[in-house]
């Protein structure tokens, strides 16, 4: 109880201290600290991709629209300084018809340097336009730049930026009944090469979903293809360039044996939807792995320089749930993994760290229903995550969720016990309860003051 003369009236001030002003020194999730899961788009929205471009990160997503057929497809985006307030929705170029019961990804999103931004929209079946921020500070929009196109369809574009400023486009078309990957190239994002078969050597078929990284002065584009000879499960491919036109034959990276199977041969493995990121400058790989008997996993390891697995592949996920869609990241110099798994129908996003005394878990969607398609992006050493969720497995519309870092707190609440707050009092001894507000991160603590200054700031304790 605090003392004080009768007819004094009193203002308190309290200063909160949230857990995540400090880290600890070994790299851990626990020290990740977020608001509660927000709905932020809330319905009939897929596939969030989001990069920070300057001071504001854009949040790039396909909303999905009646139409006379099966529906259409609109492109939008939303900005944000911080991830407190977000813009209103924004449409990009025109919306695109699909047929079918999901409607397919249809953009393809990165960064191309400083404050810019670039963007490949398939905005019809033979016609892949090509879109850019010029500065993402000033949220500018996204203009039109070029545009690539081929004889016949192309579907799920992936743009990714050169060191050199230019750019690498792909796409996966028909041939003769069979997915391959397409390649072109520009300059500029204007004027792009024509399309041609990434992969010429006719061993390797079925390939699709590229993944690229510029490692030690090469070109690196990791995909999935088949190898009939060897066997008709899908393997990881990689292929090489110093100059982005000519590439190595197709490299074999998938050729390892798991320990945990007993050795069991390569060839007898289903390996599908890799991605190659930069951990510690050196290129790591994850990826979807399983054996015909086993539920899908998401495995990882680094590369060494001639494009093949430092050790053996590495299991990340669990045996004993089925995961997919992985995706890599950086935490202080370790591998940071996202990706999905299905327990009891209900697939929550993961996050996963790679440190030294093995991986550590999260789980970040910690709202109901069933979470997939995570993107992570890093804006002022805070980590941002969105995903994509259904309410539930029979649910059609799928909306986006948004995990804020915790970056303030609002003040504990006084509740008098003996007096009206505002009121005089003749009252010698004041009596109140601190109540701490609900903060998903918790207060270590905080600090107050009697004053009749309502502006005073309580000194900070340690």
């Amino acid at each position: 109880m605090t003392k004080f003369s009768r007819w004094f009236f009193c203002f308190m001030a309290f200063s909160a201290v949230l857990n995540s002003v400090g880290l600890a020194q070994t790299p851990s999730l626990m020290n990740l600290y977020y608001e509660e899961p927000q709905l932020l788009i809330p319905a009939h929205v897929r596939y969030p991709q989001s990069y920070q471009l300057g001071n504001r990160i854009y949040l790039v997503y396909q909303r999905i629209l009646p139409g006379e057929q099966d529906g259409i497809i609109q492109v939008e985006y939303q900005t944000s300084l911080n991830g407190l307030q977000w813009s209103e929705p924004r449409r990009i170029g025109p919306p695109t018809p699909f047929s079918g019961e999901i409607p397919p990804p249809i953009f393809s999103f990165t960064r191309s340097g400083g404050s810019q931004g670039i963007l490949a929209i398939a905005e019809d079946a033979r016609t892949i336009r090509i879109y850019r921020v010029a500065d993402g500070q000033q949220d500018a929009g996204f203009l039109p730049i070029g545009l690539a196109s081929a004889g016949q369809t192309l579907v799920s574009p992936t743009i990714v930026t050169r060191p050199d400023g230019g750019y690498f486009l792909f796409a996966t078309q028909d041939v003769a009944g069979r997915p391959s990957l397409q390649f072109s190239s520009s300059i500029s994002g204007g004027q792009w090469s024509p399309f041609v078969e990434f992969t010429t050597d006719p061993a390797t078929i079925l390939t699709f979903n590229p993944s690229y990284q510029f490692v030690n002065g090469e070109h690196w584009v990791l995909y999935q293809g088949v190898l009939p000879t060897v066997s008709n499960l899908y393997q990881i491919f990689l292929q090489r360039s110093t100059d982005g036109v000519s590439w190595s034959e197709p490299q074999l990276v998938t050729n390892q044996s798991d320990e945990l199977d007993g050795n069991l041969e390569p060839r007898n493995y289903d390996n599908q939807r890799p991605r190659l990121g930069i951990v510690n400058s050196r290129p790591y790989l994850v990826w979807e792995r399983r054996t015909q008997t086993r539920n899908v996993q998401i495995y990882g390891g680094f590369l060494q320089g001639n494009g093949s697995l430092v050790d053996f592949p590495e299991p990340i996920s669990s045996r004993g749930i089925g995961a997919g869609n992985p995706q890599i990241s950086e935490y202080r110099g370790l591998p940071l993994v996202s990706y999905f798994d299905n327990p009891s129908g209900n697939s929550r996003v993961i996050l996963a760290l790679g440190r030294p005394a093995g991986w550590q878990f999260r789980t970040i969607s910690t709202n109901p229903g069933v979470n997939t398609f995570a993107a992570l992006v890093w804006a002022n050493d805070l980590l941002h995550v969105f995903w994509q969720n259904r309410a539930s497995g029979s649910a059609v519309s799928a909306r986006i969720f948004y995990r804020q870092p915790d970056q303030q707190a609002a003040p504990p609440q006084i509740v008098p016990l003996n007096y009206q707050l505002g009121r005089r009092s003749n009252v010698e001894q004041v009596r109140y309860r601190i109540v701490p507000p609900p903060d998903p991160s918790g207060i270590l603590g905080f600090s107050f003051s009697w004053s009749q200054d309502q502006n005073v700031i309580p000194a900070q304790r340690d």
